[in-house]
């Protein structure tokens, strides 16, 4: 009978956290320490200034804003600033080939 950790083996890493507890136990010390660090110790400091309900209000409008953005890069791909500037310099190229065209015409 096939087991999860037959399925990982062609994957160096997943096999090695799967039969190894000591590699396991380091990967997932390293994710917890990562989301500490990254996560939880920032937002207990800015709970000490703005207290827990401040957390919570920054929390949901971080997400509302960051939802935001990403359905409207989503939806609409040509507002964001890099590929409007790429819009431009396509269609000013664009504009000077069919001008060129246009006087070596006459």
């Amino acid at each position: 009978q096939t087991v999860l950790a037959d399925k990982l083996a062609p994957y160096l890493i997943l096999d090695a956290l799967s039969t190894h507890a000591r590699y396991a136990f380091l990967g997932f010390l390293a994710i917890y320490l990562l989301f500490v660090i990254l996560i939880w110790i920032p937002l207990w400091l800015l709970g000490l200034l703005v207290t827990e309900w401040g957390v919570y209000a920054f929390l949901l409008v971080s997400l509302i804003y960051g939802g935001r953005c990403l359905l409207r890069l989503l939806a609409f791909p040509g507002t964001s600033v890099r590929v409007y500037g790429e819009i431009e310099n396509e269609f000013a190229k664009y504009s000077c080939k069919m001008l060129e065209g246009g006087c070596g015409a006459v």
